[in-house]
């Protein structure tokens, strides 16, 4: 839920033209935990009431502690607007964040860039909830990596009109490096080859590394959890390959319309 509110309050801030409130809300990050179900005195209707913490880094943070802010009340303004009639907002709180790392990496950052250009605010949330993860939730940063991934490769095929059904990761990556002329038995360069065929195997370690090492299985009593380094490896790498696919994409959809 906290990425569908925090995409449609995003859009609500571009869509008014508040600029400055939408570039400080980028830098920021929403959590929606339930708080109980409330229901309406004198009727059958029933509404589920939630608390919003936004997690914002200290230059933003500190904004909150003034009297009155501008962008902060139209980014809380942005919020209520996009919490749908069934839901009961108790109170928005700020929180500070330190920014690790990893967030901070100019890689990462380029990596944002160029996921920004598909227009798609989904596929720029999930990377950066993996990235977020990477620091306490190994297992879940797993998880958003494998979902950004698939995100990029439905995105392209649903551009070129190309049908997948309920294709698994690898079958999915396939048919894109199909459309785009990727595949391995299209490239007459050996090295090229070689290299799209170890993506093909990197992809399908990572879709069985969300399988086995992420959270969206259930697991056993004897489950090692995953060391942030190796979670790291998975997110770089479904990034990487993602980032690949976009500009090949973005470059092949441009030389088609000139």
């Amino acid at each position: 839920m906290e990425q569908i509110i925090y995409s449609t309050s995003l859009n609500w801030l571009q869509q008014g033209n508040e600029v400055d409130a939408a570039k400080m809300f980028e830098k920021c990050s929403l959590e929606m935990p339930f708080v109980e179900v409330y229901f309406e005195l004198g009727a059958e209707r029933q509404y589920c009431m939630y608390d919003v913490t936004i997690y914002a880094p200290r230059s933003i943070y500190d904004l909150t502690m003034q009297e009155s802010n501008e962008n902060i009340a139209q980014i809380e303004k942005a919020i209520h607007s996009s919490i749908p009639d069934d839901i009961i907002i108790r109170r928005i709180s700020w929180r500070g964040k330190a920014e690790s790392p990893e967030t901070e990496s100019p890689v990462h950052s380029l990596t944002l860039e160029i996921l920004q250009q598909t227009g798609v605010d989904r596929i720029k949330l999930e990377w950066q909830k993996s990235l977020k993860r990477l620091e306490n939730d190994p297992e879940g940063a797993i998880t958003a990596a494998r979902t950004l991934f698939e995100s990029i490769c439905k995105l392209i095929l649903e551009d070129r009109k190309i049908a997948y059904d309920n294709d698994d990761l690898p079958r999915l990556y396939r048919k894109v490096t199909d459309v785009l002329d990727l595949a391995t038995d299209k490239q007459t360069n050996d090295i090229f080859r070689r290299i799209f065929g170890s993506a093909q195997t990197i992809v399908s370690c990572l879709a069985e590394m969300r399988n086995v090492l992420g959270d969206a299985h259930g697991k056993s009593q004897s489950f090692a959890t995953p060391e942030k380094h190796q979670a790291a490896l998975a997110v770089n790498l479904a990034g990487t390959l993602a980032v690949f696919l976009v500009e090949t994409w973005r470059s092949q959809s441009k030389g088609s319309n000139q």
